[in-house]
């Protein structure tokens, strides 16, 4: 009988598939399935039921895997996943060994490469900022984002820039950002980038993109990069015709924006005269009143997109060729001016105009009339500061564009020096040097076109500036190159050497004379617009008394006096004289920027009110013509203090343009500056002050008394005027002082601080004609405080031949200098002790400010 062998059988199977930790996958488990799919580094364990088994092999290609065995029949075994493969599992025992295996697959899968999509947004007003927005994706996950960029080509560099980087770059040079790495299987990105950061200049040409790399951790991590992108910074040539193109379309936009103004403020006219010949407000003038109203809110915000535009112009003009400090102070002012043509006084009225229309209340006829008729005041100043908006921004243009046509002239001009050298030592062949002459030929043939053109320009202007004959200057420079060329191709590179040095001299010196041409022309202009100025100020000054004057007298007489008709008349007078100084003062204005926007709007109410004035005469009424006359002298007030805010804007750049040696005589040099007076010095000032102090508190006391005379009233508000103004001076140089102790921060400028505060104490006083006995106890108290000021000084031991020196100043009397600021001064400011007090309260708070802001330092009055 034959014996049955018992074969080895495999019952079931269980296997545990653990991927890599860093996957994030979870284990898997299996019932008898043997093809498996898993990740790269995945770890396999297998679990087997047999029977009449005694060993189980796992065989993988020429490696085999001998099965653990275990209890009943049960075989385990492991492996780690490495790449794709097959596998037997074989079991087997003593009796008949192998009968059978079984085939199966391993399938592994490879960590794949991470993938990165980056997009570059440029905001046109900034170049030099880049903004990102990227995606990262990978099958796992992420170890680190970079984002990258290379130097291509390295421009020229100034020695200040070279000396401000850290770091010269280099071509080839590849700098790296390490950012915030992305989380998860999928995440977004952003980054901003500042060119400004790096020092990029003309010339450079930069490669920049994105690196990530994901987690892997079987083969390591693997690095995907972005798509490139490249950056070059605009060529001068580029920058200029992109500023030109924007150069026409601003001043397109302000021509039109100043014809709307014009057609609205008509409108106004025609509509206000319609609602007067009206006896009630219908559904004609309410349509019409609403077209008036879009159009007036367009036109906002049309000069809103050209704020915008010229500010973007500017900032894209200067980003990567910065132009000179005085032409950006330009450039600041036209952008301000800009700003405030839109006054927050004609905005106020529409949104009251668009209100009234709302409530449509037939019994305000009288009260649209008037806002109607102060929006076409206000509606005229718009179309003044558009007009002068418009022709400082060609006068800019044309500064900016003769500055860049004098470098130009000097460019080529070394150009001719380099090419001078080269043709005499033969450097190259002389078909190439002569192709080169030619070439600067042709560029200084452009180069006088374009000069040409701007002589065009500037006799437009309404202000043109003066111009330098250059027609003998081009023949002689363009005969030399023209010569030495020909003699270049002649083989006499000799003669066309010098040539070409004796055309390089010519077009320096062209260069240069139009230059001093310009600065000089620039000084002149302001020193006579300045004296314009001054003398427009004064004849504002004259007006305001003189219109002081008629309103007292008109408070003093009845309506059936004579001198009514007479005081009508001089009205009139004043009326005309009012209208020649809005002409001169609007010509002014077109000029000089340093004018504040709401000067033309100030004189406009000043003829308005005047006009009103007069026509309040007709019918004797007397508190109608006292109102506008208030009015009249509010805007006075207004128009001084911003006249002679402009004088001051004016004269601070005039000393920062010229410079003076640094001696006594020119404060505004760059010599040493002189140290500020001694205690004892400003407390003989103060005494001298204190001297007319107590003389004005006794002629303040006679004149309540007795009575005083319009005559006497201004004179006595000229003397306080100049004595605020003095005051003003001390009280700065006992704050210069101050400064100059506490430097060291030891805190020895305290008591001279406490002497400056009571100084401001009694400065105000002044400005208030408030002279009382507190008054003359305060100079007392400052009297002392400055002797122990003195004492103190005296311990810490100055220096004895400064102290000496400014002891034999006769300090007892005011210095020249002070003397000719304070004259000076009191004919800017003393009409505005003129007027009585109790005329207008926020009047009397301007006054205030205007005299504690005076800026008298202690170079304009040692």
């Amino acid at each position: 009988m034959l014996e049955v062998l018992p074969v080895p059988v495999l019952l079931s199977s269980e296997v545990t598939l653990i991927p890599p930790k860093y996957t994030g996958l979870p284990r898997q488990i299996l019932q008898d399935v043997g093809n498996l799919k898993a990740p790269e580094g995945t770890e396999i364990l297998w679990q087997f039921k047999s029977k009449d088994t005694e060993r189980l092999r796992l065989v993988f290609g020429e490696e085999t895997i001998n099965a653990k065995r275990g209890a009943a029949g049960s075989f385990s075994a492991n492996r780690r996943v490495e790449k794709s493969e097959t596998y037997w599992v074989i079991p087997k025992n003593k009796s008949v060994g192998s009968v059978d295996s079984i085939r199966y697959n391993i399938q592994a899968f490879s960590d794949l490469a991470p993938r990165i999509k980056a997009t570059e947004t440029i905001d046109s007003s900034q170049v030099k900022r880049r903004y990102f927005t990227g995606e990262t994706m990978d099958d796992y996950g992420f170890s680190k984002l970079r984002f990258a960029f290379k130097w291509l080509e390295i421009g020229e560099r100034t020695e200040e820039l070279l000396a401000a980087q850290a770091d010269r770059p280099s071509v080839g040079d590849v700098s790296r950002v390490l950012l915030n790495t992305p989380s998860g299987k999928s995440d977004r990105f952003f980054f901003d980038w500042g060119l400004d950061e790096i020092g990029v200049v003309q010339g450079d040409v930069l490669e920049y993109w994105f690196e990530v790399w994901d987690n892997d951790q079987i083969n390591g991590p693997k690095m995907t990069r972005s798509t490139s992108y490249t950056f070059a910074p605009p060529s001068e040539e580029e920058i200029r015709a992109e500023r030109d193109e924007a150069n026409q379309d601003i001043a397109a936009r302000m021509s039109a924006a100043r014809e709307e103004a014009e057609a609205l403020r008509k409108e106004m006219e025609e509509m206000r005269r319609q609602l007067g010949e009206d006896e009630e407000f219908d559904w004609k003038d309410e349509r019409a009143m609403e077209e008036l109203m879009k159009r007036q809110e367009s036109l906002r915000d049309a000069l809103e997109e050209l704020q915008k535009a010229n500010k973007e112009k500017d900032k894209r003009a200067n980003e990567f060729s910065p132009e000179e400090e005085r032409i950006i102070q330009k450039q600041e002012q036209l952008q301000e001016l800009i700003e405030q043509v839109m006054n927050e006084e004609l905005k106020a009225m529409y949104d009251e105009m668009q209100k009234l229309m709302e409530e449509m209340d037939p019994d305000m006829m009288d009260e649209m009339q008037e806002q109607l008729e102060s929006m076409e005041v206000d509606q005229e100043s718009l179309e003044k500061e558009l007009d002068r908006a418009l022709e400082q921004f060609k006068q800019l243009e044309y500064e900016v564009n003769m500055d860049e046509a004098i470098e130009d002239l000097k460019e080529l001009a070394e150009q001719q020096e380099e090419l001078a050298v080269e043709t005499e030592k033969q450097s190259e062949p002389n078909d190439s040097l002569a192709a080169q002459q030619d070439s600067l030929s042709q560029a200084f043939e452009e180069l006088q076109k374009r000069l040409d053109e701007l002589d065009k320009s500037n006799e437009e202007l309404e202000n043109p500036n003066p111009t330098m004959e250059r027609s003998d200057e081009n023949e002689s420079i363009e005969e030399k190159m023209s010569d030495s060329s020909d003699q270049i191709k002649q083989d006499k590179n000799k003669k066309a050497s010098q040539n070409q040095q004796d055309a390089a001299e010519e077009m320096k010196q062209m260069a240069q004379q139009m230059e001093s041409m310009m600065q000089q022309a620039e000084e002149e202009s302001m020193e006579e617009d300045m004296d314009a100025l001054r003398a427009l100020l004064e004849n504002i000054i004259q007006l305001s008394f003189d219109e002081e004057d008629v309103m007292a007298s008109l408070g003093q007489i009845n309506e059936d006096d004579p001198l009514y008709i007479t005081n009508g008349q001089t009205q009139r007078k004043l009326k005309d004289d009012a209208q020649m100084v809005e002409d001169s003062l609007f010509a002014l204005s077109l000029r000089i920027p340093q004018v504040a926007p709401a000067v033309n709007r100030e004189i406009g109410l000043i003829n308005h009110h005047m006009e009103k004035a007069l026509g309040g005469f007709g019918d004797r009424k007397t508190a109608e013509i006292t109102e506008n006359q208030q009015y009249v002298m509010t805007s006075f007030n207004n128009l001084a203090l911003m006249l002679d805010d402009a004088l001051q804007q004016m004269q601070q750049s005039m000393s920062e343009s010229k410079p003076g040696t640094g001696n006594c005589e020119k404060p505004g040099g760059n010599g040493k500056p002189k140290p500020s007076p001694s205690a004892g010095d400003m407390k003989k000032m103060q005494q001298s002050l204190g001297e007319k102090l107590e003389k004005m508190k006794e002629a303040m006391g006679k004149g309540a008394n007795a009575g005083r005379s319009g005559k006497d009233q201004r004179q006595l508000s000229k003397d306080l005027a100049q004595m605020a103004a003095q005051q003003a001076a001390l009280r700065q140089m006992a704050e210069k002082k101050s400064q100059e102790l506490n430097a060291d921060g030891s805190g020895d400028g305290k008591q001279m601080g406490d002497i400056a505060k009571e100084m401001e104490e009694l400065e105000r006083d002044l400005v208030n004609r408030d002279v009382s006995i507190e008054t003359l106890e305060r100079q007392q108290d400052l009297m002392v405080r400055l002797l122990e000021a003195e004492n103190a000084e005296m311990t810490r031991g100055e220096d004895n031949k400064r102290k000496s020196k400014v002891g034999q100043q006769d300090l007892a009397t005011d210095p020249p200098a002070l003397e000719e600021y304070l004259k000076q001064k009191s004919q800017e400011v003393e009409w505005l002790r003129t007027i009585p007090l109790e005329l207008d309260p926020y009047y009397r708070d301007r006054v205030n400010d205007y005299f504690n802001n005076l800026d008298l330092k202690k170079s304009d009055i040692q």
